[in-house]
């Protein structure tokens, strides 16, 4: 089966193809642009004239997550060259959301220029989408191509790279199997991941041997997200202030529980109470947003070094964790240069701006602000997602069904608001932004 992407398995060393080195170069030149340019500057770069400022330039989508036999829908927002938004169209998943707000990240993702991804938790599947942009406007709206099981119950959020797409499930898993003929019985266990290759077409491909139980019996997973050179995925529990690593093998991309990166009980390194958003930098450390439970003013951002020992992958703390004085932090952004580190505050109706320098080979983490608040959101927010050039933030309210939007401010990592969208049910999820 032929993949979307790059071989995440060729030789290390192996140049990278011509398309994806044009792509990478594209980001690059995106990232440097000062902030604060010209709205028609992104027109230009995409060989459009600026007198088309008021056509949409890209799109935003989440999941309504609604109760209910194909009650589920992608809500597709058109983002303009300003960063404001307008909701385009729903367009229905073909399976069923849980209808309560996931506390998860990562329940739907865009992939590469072509497909969109989103969970549903009612049915245990997941749904593929094309993503294809009208006459009148570059808003790419999802097209379904069909739905496939999630390889667990349950799923809650959705990891990508390089046609190789891995699931969590925060359900009860009961076989290493999903084939009839050849069962492989294991005792109930809550929580798991199941990885696919994903075709040029869409079509998803279990992998043998990639479904695996997740490591403790106290299991409220949240975000699985993939290292940078596709070695390992990764999976935050909320519920066993832990972190678990596993190893994917390279040629077959099965899953192998390498390493379990556990709470320190407040003292020392980041100290992994209550870890919820999982975000990769540039130079390979994970950061991670730490919830504390949700007790007031308590949460902080910790972050932690991959790497491999004597032929084992092992994760420990690369520096103290930062306490950002907000309550109950959830869903994290991070610019893609990783200077800049966002989380949106369930308990406090906030999103934290941190940056991020490296000193002597070590993270220093800091607050933009000395207050922890960056900006005001609607009740509850949930998810952030930064737009392909980071000139844009998006939060999901959950508390007040709304959707705000910022402007970034890549020197200082303010935020300017530009607006809030309302009329989303209380059960949407994810949100992911081009």
């Amino acid at each position: 089966m032929s993949r979307v992407f790059v071989n995440p398995r060729r030789e290390r060393g192996a140049s990278l193809r011509p398309w994806l080195l044009a792509a990478l170069a594209a980001s690059a030149i995106a990232a440097l642009a000062p902030a604060g340019t010209a709205d028609a500057a992104e027109l230009a770069a995409r060989g459009e004239d600026a007198s088309k400022a008021a056509r949409p330039v890209g799109a935003v989508y989440l999941m309504t997550n609604k109760e209910g036999s194909n009650e589920n829908e992608i809500v597709v927002y058109s983002r303009y060259a300003d960063g404001k938004l307008e909701e385009a169209t729903r367009v229905a998943t073909g399976g069923a959301g849980s209808g309560e707000a996931l506390h998860s990240v990562g329940s739907v993702q865009i992939v590469g220029e072509r497909f969109l991804l989103a969970v549903n938790p009612g049915d245990s599947t997941i749904s593929v989408f094309r993503l294809r942009s009208n006459a009148d406007d570059d808003a790419r709206l999802p097209t379904l191509i069909g739905k496939w099981p999630s390889g667990g119950s349950t799923p809650v959020s959705i990891a990508v790279r390089e046609g190789l797409v891995y699931v969590l499930n925060s359900g009860p898993l009961r076989s290493l199997s999903t084939d009839p003929a050849e069962p492989s019985p294991i005792a109930p266990v809550d929580g798991s991941i199941a990885g696919f290759e994903m075709s040029e077409r869409g079509q998803l491909t279990l992998i043998p041997g990639s479904i695996q139980p997740l490591p403790s019996s106290r299991s409220e997973p949240v975000q699985i997200v993939f290292a940078p050179q596709g070695e390992a995925v990764l999976v935050s529990n909320s519920a066993s202030d832990a972190i678990a690593v596993y190893s994917l093998d390279e040629e077959t991309g099965a899953a192998r529980l390498a390493a379990v990166h556990a709470n320190h009980g407040g003292s020392g390194p980041s100290h992994m109470d209550t870890p919820w958003g999982l975000a990769f930098d540039t130079r390979g450390f994970v950061y991670s947003s730490e919830a504390a439970d949700a007790m007031p003013d308590a949460s902080s951002v910790g972050v932690h070094a991959v790497s491999e020992r004597d032929g084992q992958i092992v994760i420990r703390s690369a520096a103290p964790s930062l306490p950002i004085g907000q309550t109950w932090a959830a869903g994290l952004a991070m610019t893609r240069n990783g200077r800049w580190i966002f989380t949106a505050n369930m308990g406090s109706d906030s999103i934290t701006a941190i940056r991020s320098r490296i000193v002597n080979g070590r993270p220093q983490l800091s607050l933009a602000t000395p207050s922890g608040v960056s900006a005001v959101t609607g009740r509850a927010p949930v998810a952030l997602a930064l737009n392909r050039n980071d000139k844009f933030l998006y939060s999901l309210n959950s508390g007040d069904g709304s959707i705000s939007a910022y402007q970034v401010d890549r020197r200082n990592g303010s935020l300017s608001e530009l607006h809030t969208l309302f009329g989303l049910p209380p059960s949407a999820s994810g949100l992911a932004a081009e």
